[in-house]
């Protein structure tokens, strides 16, 4: 397929759509941009900052494959590691200033204007400590503007990143994240775009990001062991949302086809007073208002959106596919950033909790494999949650 004509791109786009490669890749950015939001629930002054950053290098990523340009995304999944590893050796050095809050905001926009490099992490956090304290030590008064000033004038060095730096990294800090670096750099470096679409090329990197995403997470699990000892962090329980993350293989959209038995049951269900009153208390449950993206009405405007319908579902002329396209659509055009990461968080939820009460009050949907029981749940929300917001 010609990768300039925009016909040829739609086409390649809903093919990688209906074999679940482009779910699964969004899904692995839903993964690490959970994880990012439980870091910005630091309470650091200057995380404000790098943690959109982060964001914004995997919100690229998204963007890109809306072109499929996916020599690109590598790119900017180095990009969102070499940020990660700035942020925490940066993190670490603001450690040894206990009293002087917002010293990490110096950094970060010191790190944009800085023009010195330095590739050794050892000798820039030596060069930090011992020349800021010394300053500190001068100045009676705190001012982080005027300790920028100081940083431009003596023209301190940034964190730049190679693989030297990777290789300390690693044993400063025990975690393990240089291959990725390596292969992201080796093929931005070394592979030419391809003139075609190619459905290898898309799986390939679906694969990639899966085991990166892996050691992405790995690596912001060390974050609240650095930042706890600047006592200004619920470490406690910032580590035990980090640890509780589910694995990347937590979330896989329905299959597009019933069989005949599973539609029976569906349409057994569609018409039993319990469901409502099953999602009601579900969505009420107020342990879920903490749950990172839950919410519901997410979910009922997308299928108010797309207006399903019993016989558009009976029918196969509606799927989770359509969902998706529909986000694809709306997301560049409305103010809420967040709304496939809600769509995924809350549908995968809403799953989790329906599922073993519907089991009790149906024998044959728990005779389902599990593949079809998702299937059935995706279609009795698209049609009970807009009936029950809208007082039905």
């Amino acid at each position: 397929m010609a990768r300039f004509n925009i016909y040829q791109l739609e086409n390649f786009k809903k093919l990688v759509r209906q074999l679940q490669e482009e779910q699964d890749i969004r899904h692995f950015l839903l993964i690490l941009k959970r994880a990012i939001s439980v870091v910005k629930a630091i309470k650091l002054k200057g995380i404000e900052l790098w943690a959109p950053q982060l964001e914004a290098d995997f919100s690229e990523v998204e963007m890109c494959l809306e072109s499929m340009d996916i020599l690109s995304c590598y790119f900017y999944l180095r990009n969102a590691l070499e940020n990660l590893i700035k942020f925490i050796v940066y993190s670490d050095i603001v450690r040894n200033f206990n009293t002087c809050q917002g010293m990490l905001q110096v950094f970060f926009f010191y790190d944009k204007a800085a023009k010195e490099r330095c590739y050794s992490i050892q000798q820039l956090k030596s060069k930090y400590v011992k020349r800021i304290t010394r300053y500190l030590e001068t100045t009676p008064e705190m001012n982080l503007e005027k300790i920028y000033l100081m940083m431009i004038e003596k023209q301190f060095p940034k964190l730049s990143i190679n693989s030297q730096t990777l290789e300390e990294f690693e044993n400063t800090y025990n975690v393990s994240i240089k291959n990725y670096w390596s292969a992201c750099s080796e093929i931005i470096h070394n592979q030419s775009p391809l003139p075609f679409f190619s459905l290898l090329e898309v799986k390939s990197f679906k694969h990639f990001l899966r085991q990166y995403s892996e050691r992405f997470i790995s690596v912001i699990k060390i974050i609240p062991s650095i930042v706890k000892d600047i006592r200004i962090l619920p470490y406690v329980s910032i580590t035990e949302k980090l640890t509780s993350e589910k694995t990347v293989e937590e979330f896989t959209p329905p299959k597009q086809k019933l069989s005949k038995k599973a539609k029976e049951v569906f349409h057994q269900l569609i018409f039993q007073e319990e469901i409502k009153p099953i999602l009601k208390s579900i969505i009420e449950d107020k342990t879920l208002k903490r749950e990172i993206f839950f919410n519901p009405l997410t979910l009922v405007s997308l299928f108010h959106l797309s207006s399903p319908g019993l016989t558009r579902i009976t029918s196969g002329e509606f799927s989770f596919e359509d969902i998706e396209y529909l986000i694809t659509k709306i997301q560049p055009i409305s103010f809420i950033l967040s709304i496939k990461f809600e769509f995924y968080a809350t549908l995968q939820i809403l799953e989790e909790k329906i599922k073993p009460r519907l089991e009790k009050i149906s024998i044959e949907f728990s005779k389902l494999d599990e593949e079809e029981k998702k299937t059935i749940i995706f279609y009795l929300l698209a049609i009970k949650l807009p009936e029950l917001f809208m007082g039905k």
